[in-house]
Parts: C-alpha cells; sequence; structure tokens
C-alpha cells in the first residue's frame, strides 16, 4: 500500500471547511494557505477530483444567491440601521 496523497491528507478531510470558506468569500490562495498546501495544489485537485469542485460550486453557489437577495432588497429600498 503506498503513502496517501495529499489530497486524501490535506484536503478530503476539509470539504466542508472549504465549501465553508468559499461560501464567506475565501480565495483559492487563502484556502490553500489554510489548508497548508500550493495554490498549484489545489487546482489541480480541483479539476481532478469532482467532490472537491462540487465543494467550490456550493459554496458559490450560496455566495450568488446572497448577493442577488441583497441586490434585490437594495433595488427595493430597503435600508439597513
Amino acid at each position: 500500500m503506498g503513502r496517501p496523497s495529499k489530497y486524501e491528507i490535506a484536503i478530503y478531510p476539509h470539504l466542508n471547511d472549504i465549501r465553508e470558506a468559499v461560501e464567506a468569500g475565501a480565495t483559492n490562495e487563502e484556502i490553500a494557505a489554510g489548508l497548508g498546501i500550493a495554490v498549484s495544489t489545489l487546482l489541480k485537485y480541483k479539476a481532478e477530483k469532482k467532490e472537491l469542485s462540487e465543494a467550490f460550486a456550493c459554496g458559490r453557489d450560496k455566495v450568488i444567491i446572497k448577493i442577488k437577495g441583497a441586490l434585490l432588497k437594495k433595488a427595493l429600498g430597503f435600508e439597513y440601521n
């Protein structure tokens, strides 16, 4: 049995954390730094692993929904106190 990959050690156990970080607006660079890996490694696995790309997509979808909601409120004249 071979040595576990960076994906198995540094990324896969943190898929929920990655999703939450993307939802909070974190960049690829910030996420990679938080995981202790290079951005190129993150991007490589993002292209190869479906569950990782889905974590990014899900997090971004939630951000888009929040932005659309905020824009709608602004357009309708909602004001924050």
